[in-house]
């Protein structure tokens, strides 16, 4: 659901995604981020969405989203 995701643009998203995942096809997933990331580029805020793709099934891994947490809840959003 891509276009959902997009009407989070321009606020900053970490997209993650489990290369094992039962209930959400991997690649599927990683279609939506890059026409995601294509909103985002739209609203010249690509630095604002991010891809946290690792082994796993569907769970939180945090590997990139706990050091994205850091860097914009230290500010003001991504403008």
């Amino acid at each position: 659901l891509y276009d959902v995701a997009g009407l989070i643009a321009p606020r900053p998203l970490v997209v993650a995604s489990g290369t094992r995942a039962p209930s959400f096809v991997h690649e599927d997933a990683l279609f939506a981020y890059e026409m995601t990331r294509d909103i985002y580029a739209a609203f010249g805020v690509e630095d604002c969405i991010a891809l946290d793709e690792f082994e796993g099934e569907h769970e939180f891994h945090g590997e990139v989203a706990y050091p994205w947490f850091d860097r914009f809840l230290a500010r003001d959003g991504c403008r």
